[in-house]
């Protein structure tokens, strides 16, 4: 399975000290170089990641500036990299969080997934016990917020409700 990340779901997992769970349920993910900068970069709530350190995130230039440049006219350098890589590896799926990187995805056809999706697999692997303390952990530590539906529905396909 290929496997592209942009940088918000990685951060999360890395608040959650979890950043293995990539290489457990998915082998390894791709990542853009301009995902790479922003994860080196400070953050508040998670310390500075060298992907280097992880075998399992592969940083891939996409080859198609031509892309990247005219999606960066809607998202960030990471998001389009990541959307750009994605297209040209045939990836699965897209880890990504934000809504107008989710929103572009779909527009490319791309399959998205995001970090609460990936908890929720990661616990039908059984390789979590439970969802719902992360969640609150991750309000705590970074301050990720989802919406009172999108909490439900999480916990619902954890069974956790």
């Amino acid at each position: 399975m290929i496997v592209v990340s942009d940088t918000s779901p990685l951060r999360a997992l890395q608040a959650l000290d979890r950043l293995g769970l990539i290489e457990s349920v998915f082998g390894e993910a791709l990542i853009p170089p301009a995902v790479m900068r922003e994860l080196a970069a400070e953050s508040p709530g998670v310390a500075p990641l060298d992907v280097t350190q992880y075998p399992y995130l592969v940083v891939r230039s996409p080859s198609d500036r031509g892309q990247v440049d005219r999606l960066l006219v809607e998202l960030n350098a990471g998001e389009a990299e990541a959307l750009a890589l994605a297209i040209e590896v045939g990836a699965e799926t897209i880890l990504l969080d934000e809504s107008d990187g989710r929103r572009v995805a779909a527009r490319l056809g791309l399959r998205t997934t995001g970090v609460l999706a990936l908890l929720v697999r990661a616990k039908e692997l059984r390789l979590l016990d439970r969802v719902a303390p992360l969640l609150d952990e991750l309000d705590a530590k970074i301050n990720f917020r989802v919406s009172q539906q999108v909490l439900r529905r999480v916990l619902a396909d954890a069974g956790e409700l």
